[in-house]
């Protein structure tokens, strides 16, 4: 919620507090940047003192500083509150697939994977225009954190719901109702399906956050004259083909592996990234959006099942924070690249074009670990 929520809204919130445009994509990186740090230190920390404390307190602490920006003057002060939310909310993505993890196996945990990587991407597609839309309402930017407290609600489900602490680093139950010790042997944190894992994940959140979240509402402000409800409607059309997608993969998987849905995904970003650049008409940017959800659906959630499967129990909290860190770095660096592009004498289609030949390298690397025997499954 931090890192999208805001996305459709950061030109007017950079206005509002006597910023440049270009502090547009700064205000959306500012979501995710902290998370490269906090990210792998939570993951040891969920390891050590239970999912259910680090959960807890990170569900709070995005909360406290996620209502707090609403109180903000200047973007000084905007950023710091923000920064503190980040640290919080960063880790979270991570954990809950740690938590999966802990307690399914096989299919039935990819199947999970894309259950949950669902609820992700309908969330990316849904909350954008949802904090247009309020934008558009209340004429108050400040209004749209008030849904930052949903966090207080999610924390008290989860200490309700979740094992108490370290019981699930003790014995997490697989299911085939076996019991896995935390004293497994373990792979190496930086196996080469790890370290795929965390170069693949940066790559396509430079895609997400730095085109369909930054690039993107730009876009269509500029060439089409939308308005902070229509930009919102429009960059959350992906997630009507990327959440029936991701809750597929769990049938899809045993047909065309890992590897097919990567390379399937990584397809759709070309070409809809092309589109964007190269077809300036407002039909062909709706069906460039589907056509962008499509490879979130496949490949974002296909990211975060290798990293589980490169992940013993023992260390299993370090090695998919590892990989969600590679995600955070791309968060981070795409929308402020984009950013500075956007300022620059760069047109916005070219900026998607570079997005283009982003996403041909990213295919050519998965075939590359295909080929190498790297990713075999």
């Amino acid at each position: 919620m931090p890192t999208v929520l805001p996305a459709p809204i950061a030109l007017d919130i950079a206005r509002a507090l006597g910023g440049s445009d270009g502090f547009a994509g700064a205000i959306i990186a500012a979501g995710a940047m902290p998370g490269i740090i906090s990210v792998p230190i939570l993951g040891m920390l969920s390891d050590r003192w239970g999912r259910r404390n680090t959960l807890v307190g990170c569900l709070i602490a995005s909360g406290v500083f996620g209502l707090a920006q609403g109180t903000a003057t200047s973007l000084t002060v905007f950023f710091i509150f923000r920064i503190g939310q980040a640290l919080g909310a960063a880790a979270l993505i991570n954990l809950v697939v740690v938590v999966i993890a802990d307690y399914w196996d096989g299919d039935e945990r990819g199947r999970l994977i894309g259950r949950n990587a669902a609820v992700i991407t309908a969330a990316i597609g849904v909350l954008p225009a949802l904090g247009g839309v309020i934008l558009q309402v209340t004429g108050r930017w400040q209004a749209h954190v008030l849904l930052y407290s949903l966090g207080f609600i999610a924390a008290y489900a989860v200490w309700l719901r979740l094992p108490p602490p370290r019981e699930g680093a003790r014995a997490a139950p697989s299911t085939t109702g076996r019991a896995v010790p935390a004293s497994a042997t373990s792979p190496r944190l930086f196996s080469p399906l790890a370290l795929l894992a965390v170069l693949l994940g940066a790559m396509f959140f430079v895609l997400v956050f730095g085109l369909k979240l930054t690039a993107l509402p730009i876009l269509l402000e500029r060439r089409f004259d939308l308005g902070p409800g229509q930009r919102g409607f429009i960059v959350g059309l992906p997630a009507l083909v990327s959440t029936p997608t991701a809750l597929l993969l769990g049938a899809l998987y045993p047909r065309i592996g890992r590897r097919g849905a990567l390379i399937g995904g990584t397809s759709a970003y070309i070409v809809a990234t092309l589109a964007f650049g190269w077809v300036p008409a407002m039909g062909v940017v709706v069906v460039a959006a589907l056509v962008f959800g499509l490879g979130d659906g496949l490949a974002l959630p296909t990211v975060q099942e290798v990293a589980a499967g490169a992940a013993a129990p023992a260390n299993r909290g370090a090695v998919i924070s590892l990989a969600v860190t590679g995600t955070r770095v791309g968060q981070s660096i795409g929308p402020i690249i984009v950013g500075g592009l956007i300022v620059s004498p760069i047109t916005v289609g070219a900026v998607f074009l570079c997005g283009t030949a982003l996403a041909s390298l990213l295919l050519v690397i998965v075939l590359v670990a295909v080929r190498t025997r790297v990713l075999t499954v």
